[in-house]
């Protein structure tokens, strides 16, 4: 982690003064909200894991009488996720 915030300060050090103050200002924000942020995006990435897992398993897809297999319905779930986030303008 010290490595990286290095990184960061010596990026915004070369990028000049204006840079450098909107590395200073978001330093600022607390270490608890910064946890906080990443304890979501965690929990956000364990329920889609959980999530394309398990759901295909609980709804099976059938088609003309025949299982899908679990690969497709999961294509067809990211590619309707994706565009439902694109026509909200999110991607």
């Amino acid at each position: 982690m010290v490595g990286r915030f290095d990184l960061l300060l010596l990026r915004a050090l070369l990028n000049g003064p204006e840079a450098y103050s909107r590395f200073m200002h978001r330093m600022q924000v607390s270490l608890d909200d910064r946890v906080q942020c990443h304890r979501f995006l965690l929990f956000g990435f364990c329920i889609r894991i959980t999530w394309f897992n398990l759901a295909p398993r609980a709804m099976p897809v059938r088609v003309a009488g025949s299982e899908c297999p679990s690969f497709w319905w999961r294509l067809q779930t990211m590619c309707w996720v994706v565009a439902s986030q694109r026509s909200r303008g999110l991607c």
